[in-house]
């Protein structure tokens, strides 16, 4: 699952623009993926905490 996410969203398929915006951008995307696969594991260890919302 978290090789899968992370070739999704590899630097090589995602090329952001030269300079400081497209680091910005690719910090952005980096973060997401973590929080994805962070969420993913908790859904698949226990959704017990999504249930009471």
């Amino acid at each position: 699952m978290q090789c899968s996410t992370r070739a999704l969203l590899s630097p090589q398929s995602f090329q952001p623009p030269a300079g400081n915006t497209g680091t910005r951008i690719r910090l952005v995307v980096e973060a997401l993926a973590s929080i994805l696969v962070l969420l993913q594991f908790r859904l698949e260890s226990g959704p017990s905490i999504l249930r009471h919302s």
